[in-house]
């Protein structure tokens, strides 16, 4: 296989050590969505940095964890944990938070 844009010979090696990352990936964040889940009683997940557009990781957190929703900011990057903490602290100080 050769990767389209760069021209670069893709080997079984390469292509295992990408399924190996994403699997340790999805238990990740299908951890950290039990834990946030119980430490909040949230129904609803919103993710806010750069794995949050990890969209296989989403579908099983969805299938199952614990969230009935789950929300991922489309502009998700480096910005996301300055905007996640902003609206932690705002919630907890009984304020609506961005939707």
């Amino acid at each position: 296989m050769v990767h389209a844009q760069a021209g670069i010979a893709v080997t079984q090696k390469e292509m295992d050590i990408a399924a190996s990352i994403q699997v340790v990936t999805e238990e990740a964040m299908l951890r950290l969505a039990r834990y946030a889940h119980a430490e909040t009683g949230n129904v609803i997940c919103a993710w806010q940095e750069v794995v949050a557009l990890n969209c296989v990781a989403n579908g099983r957190i969805l299938r199952e964890g614990p969230f009935d929703a789950l929300w991922a900011q489309p502009a998700a990057g480096d910005a996301g944990g300055a905007l996640g903490r902003t609206s932690g602290m705002a919630s907890n100080a009984g304020q609506a938070t961005p939707a």
